[in-house]
């Protein structure tokens, strides 16, 4: 189950223990933060090599719930 939403030039999706947010202007993920470790989202995990198909997996459902 997903969360998402949008402000501007950014949406985000969360799901139960993380959130991406993505510029849909060039359609590239900025943020990605761990809710569960990091509840105060400190600490943004977006360029982490070990993270990068997560980011593609929150990026392909964001772009399935936003439509695009």
């Amino acid at each position: 189950e997903f969360v998402h939403s949008r402000i501007g030039d950014y949406a985000g999706i969360r799901n139960s223990t993380h959130r991406l947010t993505m510029n849909v202007e060039n359609n590239v993920a900025c943020e990605l933060f761990d809710m569960i470790d990091d509840p105060s989202e400190l600490m943004n995990m977006v360029d982490e090599q070990n993270e990068k198909e997560r980011v593609q997996d929150l990026s392909e459902q964001l772009r399935i719930h936003s439509g695009d």
